[in-house]
């Protein structure tokens, strides 16, 4: 995306909130990061209507964490209202699904920057964000993983994919997934009980008034 597009999106954003005054604008993709320098134009872009129009951005983003640095850090803890990071789950499930073009996994690369960017947010105002498909229905095995590497905010989708696809959910695989969110609970309760508690995102959402529930229980393409 240009910064000529972008820009058109904030104004007609801008132009049809009527009296709404905060604004929400998320960056994801693809990967933002490749785009970086456009990202930050189109904030300063924001920014500078606020005053004039009387209203308030919110920014956010979704990376996959491999372009990630500490000069990105530190911005995305400055602009940034939330950070997604995406993360598939286990070291297996996440390499079968994101490899590099060479076959590599990416999971070594990515999980210290995430610690590093869960930890410089105080734990707050990020998610550990993964998805399951037909290769992890144990994925309660995930979400227990993510909390073992110190993570405190995490949620994890449904792949959304063709059916043809080996890795889509199918509605056999329904009981297995009820059963997985069973075991969750189970898991959530007794580390909260032990000290350990960590915030699921589908177990605190209210489903009529909770934040971009539409969006967030519509799932994710695995892997992008």
């Amino acid at each position: 995306m240009s910064f000529e597009v972008g820009k058109k999106a904030l104004d007609f954003l801008v132009a049809n909130s009527g009296s709404r005054v905060n604004l929400e604008v998320d960056f994801f993709g693809g990967e933002p990061l490749m785009n970086w320098d456009v990202v930050k134009q189109l904030v300063e872009y924001g920014r500078s209507l606020e005053e004039s129009n009387h209203k308030k951005f919110r920014f956010t983003l979704t990376t996959n964490g491999v372009l990630l640095n500490d000069e990105i850090m530190e911005y995305l803890n400055k602009e940034m209202s939330n950070v997604v990071l995406s993360l598939d789950g286990r070291k297996e499930v996440n390499d079968r699904m994101r490899p590099f073009r060479t076959g590599k996994g990416s999971y070594d690369l990515i999980v210290p920057k995430f610690q590093k960017l869960a930890e410089s947010r105080n734990q707050s105002n990020y998610y550990v964000r993964g998805t399951f498909t037909r290769d992890n229905l144990d994925f309660s095995e995930d979400v227990k993983h993510f909390a073992d590497l110190g993570f405190k905010q995490m949620s994890i989708e449904p792949v959304v994919g063709p059916e043809e696809d080996p890795y889509s959910i199918r509605e056999e695989d329904l009981p297995k997934i009820m059963e997985e969110y069973d075991k969750l609970a189970l898991e959530y309760i007794k580390r909260e009980k032990e000290g350990r508690g960590f915030n699921f995102f589908h177990f605190m959402i209210d489903l009529n008034q909770g934040p971009c529930v539409y969006k967030r229980l519509s799932g994710c393409g695995s892997g992008t």
